[in-house]
């Protein structure tokens, strides 16, 4: 055993707190106990021994601690040990003070047996103790600096993405601003090369004019007649000719004045052109960097616990709610951007946690909790829980969710079979009927029969698709009724009319695309004054939730159902691309794009520290009004909206839900 004594046993480890020590007097040979079992206590320990601390000590205890050779056992209790350490000491000094309450004895005690074990034990324990208030201390101000650090950083993420959002923003308005001087260059260039033209055509006539009467002169000087008669006819011809001439000059400085102009515009025009590729660059860059900055957006407010987003930030009655249709086109975003494991935390959700009603999933669900928040069913948003997993399968190659999903699809079907013409009823328990749903249920099951190819789905397929041309269609200049019996006007019908049947199907049976997108135009489009949440207000072009004259709150421009235009005016151009309509192609794609600027004029920066000042979109450039579908839109002119986002990004990546895409395994 290593020799303690001496110098070392008095560098003492002073502790921030005391172990009790149980000790009894022994003679020097440890034959005879001098004393029963003591109490003390050390603050002070070493690897040598301790000091000790007895406490109002009795006369006996100190007349026995003075005779020479006086040794102890001792039993040092370390509070979290179940053990206590067992030594014997002998005494190397001790000093007694007297107080009012007793006498007070330190023993300076050096160990004289004591295993090693137990040594490490007292010695390591009491180090710990002694750095443990360094350490925290020292944790405390890593803790700090981190946070401090986090802080900086959240600062200028949020200052970061601020200022994305601000320079897509201006960037969007300098585009508008210049499509809208090259429009008018092209109309004033139009009407300048008709004048043109018709002044062409008046010079040629008076020229013709102007030759006839040259020639009437010589005819007339060569014809024999009196020379007053020939004098009067001559003046006559030359009085015409000057008049003729007059009006050459009139018009040829006319046309030389309309060149010039046409020159200055089309100068202009190129010079505009060229700033316009410029701004367009930027604006594509900035596009793609605030699509991926509307990722991190939803990314960031997903539930590790549930998998859920919630569908609103900002409104505070909402926040902690998740709507399933939500849920799906979020779980897409998630898709796009090839994040499967997020998009497999939502879906796993449903497959394995959510609770049911009626046999179907409830309209929404806490985002904490994972509970059923609104127990309403409806087979819309069940319908879309169906597309999200058939798109994660379509692109991961996988079929984890294809009993689920058939489970929703069949569902349907039952829901279905209860309408004698296969109409789809908005839900189990209620009466109306939504053209939207029967929409998402001819597009969902045409995905259920393209990958079981179950003949059930074709067969609900084409009720459904009878179903809506029957009761929805009216032919009158393409108008699409709310649903059965129902003539109110919704933007999301011709939308999703398009994006669900799809062009080339609605022209075979007799639904004209052109006229749907042209009905929704003329009744549905609206330009705005968006206050931005800066203070900043910019008009903003798109589409209300409706007619918004027969509501008579003015117009709103909702963002999700001006995305969902702009998806299915991106595949109209689509469509008469391949046809080989160029006219038509560019005529839909100078629309979509148009919206799309005007929907980017939309995007803001989240307020939410969670949300790090990422870009969103709000559910609509008004808040808390009436839709004119039975809800309002959420309440805070900055509250981000999932759906308003997710389909954002549908847009600008030009992705559409209702089908099934090419995979890109």
């Amino acid at each position: 055993m290593k020799d303690y004594k001496g110098a070392e046993r008095r560098r003492y480890i002073r502790l921030k707190s005391v172990f009790p020590v149980e000790f009894k007097l022994l003679s020097p040979n440890l034959a005879e106990e001098l004393s029963g079992l003591k109490q003390g206590f050390t603050a002070d320990v070493s690897k040598g021994g301790i000091l000790l601390r007895i406490n109002s000590v009795e006369p006996d205890v100190l007349s026995a601690l003075k005779r020479d050779g006086t040794k102890l056992t001792l039993n040092i209790n370390i509070p979290i040990y179940s053990k206590s350490i067992k030594a014997i000491s002998g005494i190397a000094w001790m000093k007694v003070i007297t107080k009012s309450e007793g006498e007070l004895c330190l023993l300076g005690l050096s160990f004289e047996e004591i295993s090693d074990k137990d040594r490490k034990t007292l010695v390591g324990h009491a180090k710990s103790l002694y750095r443990t208030p360094i350490l925290v201390a020292l944790a405390l101000i890593v803790m700090l600096m981190s946070i401090g650090i986090n802080r900086i950083e959240e600062v200028s993420l949020k200052k970061e993405n601020t200022v994305l959002i601000e320079q897509l923003a201006d960037v969007v308005q300098r585009r508008t601003d210049l499509v809208g001087w090259l429009d008018k260059a092209d109309a004033d260039k139009e009407i300048l090369l008709a004048t043109l033209k018709d002044h062409t055509k008046s010079i040629r006539e008076a020229q013709i004019e102007q030759e006839k009467l040259i020639a009437k002169e010589e005819e007339l000087k060569s014809t024999v007649i009196d020379l007053e008669t020939l004098k009067k006819e001559l003046a006559i011809s030359k009085n015409a000719q000057g008049v003729l001439g007059k009006k050459l000059g009139n018009l040829s400085r006319d046309k030389d004045r309309l060149q010039n102009r046409l020159a200055i515009i089309t100068h202009n025009e190129q010079e505009r052109l060229k700033e316009f590729a410029i701004v367009e660059t930027a604006r594509l860059s900035l596009e793609k960097a605030t699509v991926d900055n509307m990722y991190n957006w939803m990314k960031v407010h997903q539930n590790r616990k549930t998998g859920l987003i919630a569908s609103y930030e900002g409104d505070p009655a909402l926040k902690n709610t998740a709507f399933i249709y939500d849920q799906s086109i979020v779980a897409q975003v998630f898709i796009l951007n090839r994040d499967f494991e997020s998009a497999k935390a939502i879906l796993d959700f449903f497959k394995d946690r959510a609770p049911r009603t009626s046999n179907a999933f409830a309209n929404a669900y806490g985002v904490n909790s994972g509970g059923i928040t609104e127990y309403t069913v409806h087979c819309g948003p069940n319908i879309w829980l169906g597309i999200a997993l058939m798109q994660y399968m379509n692109q991961t190659g996988t079929h984890e969710y294809l009993d689920l999903a058939k489970q929703i699809g069949d569902w349907v079907i039952g829901v279905q079979g209860l309408d004698p013409d296969g109409g789809i009823k908005g839900g189990p328990e209620v009466t109306w009927y939504s053209t939207e749903h029967n929409l998402d249920a001819y597009a969902y099951f045409i995905m259920l029969y393209k990958v079981t190819d179950e003949e059930k789905y074709k067969e609900a397929a084409k009720k459904s698709l009878v179903w809506i041309k029957k009761n929805t269609y009216t032919g009158d200049s393409g108008r699409i009724r709310r649903g059965k019996g129902d003539s109110t006007i919704a933007t999301d019908t011709f939308a999703w009319a398009i994006a669900s049947i799809g062009p080339a199907m609605l022209t075979r049976i007799e639904m004209d695309p052109d006229a749907i997108m042209k009905y929704a135009e003329d009744n549905c489009k609206v330009t705005v004054d968006f206050v931005r949440p800066d203070g900043k207000t910019v008009m903003v072009t798109g589409f209300d939730f409706a007619k918004h004259k027969n509501i008579g709150r003015g117009g709103v421009v909702s963002s999700e159902w001006t995305a969902q235009m702009i998806v299915a005016l991106k595949m109209m151009s689509d469509f008469y691309l391949d046809s080989g309509d160029k006219i038509k192609a560019r005529h839909y794609r100078k629309k979509y794009t148009f919206y799309l600027s005007e929907l980017e004029k939309m995007v803001i920066a989240s307020p939410s520290r969670t949300g790090q000042g990422a870009g969103c979109l709000p559910y609509a450039s008004h808040d808390d009004v009436d839709t004119g579908h039975g809800w309002r839109t959420p309440r805070g002119r900055d509250t981000g909206s999932v759906s308003g986002t997710a389909y954002g990004i549908f847009a600008m990546k030009g992705f559409n839900p209702l089908k099934l895409a090419a995979s890109k395994k």
